[in-house]
């Protein structure tokens, strides 16, 4: 897995990292405070509150974990590890809006 460079994405307040052609990425957003939050946030158990989200999009679903992240994925070696790391912290830092089944 290539290194990951957390750019900003333009005209936004996340950085997102492809990992290549497959349309596999992972994101950071350091805050989930706008509207779309506050309003369907508590419809999926989520705080109406700003947090941190470190999150991966693999193979069309999406592994959402609230905080900051990204060192621990920095540390991953392969998309497989990746997808193991967001799965087994999801346990406990786990997103509502999280699309993979946890069971």
């Amino acid at each position: 897995m290539q290194k990951i460079n957390w750019r900003k994405n333009d005209g936004s307040t996340n950085f997102v990292q492809s990992l290549g052609d497959e349309g596999n990425y992972v994101s950071y957003n350091p805050t989930t405070g706008n509207g779309v939050f506050q309003v369907f946030g508590p419809l999926v158990g989520e705080s109406e509150d700003s947090q941190e989200e470190t999150a991966l999009f693999y193979n069309m679903k999406w592994y959402i974990l609230k905080g900051d992240f990204r060192k621990q994925v920095d540390a991953c070696k392969t998309e497989e590890e990746l997808k193991e790391f967001f799965i087994e912290e999801h346990k406990t830092n786990g997103s509502g809006w999280s699309t993979f089944n946890s069971n």
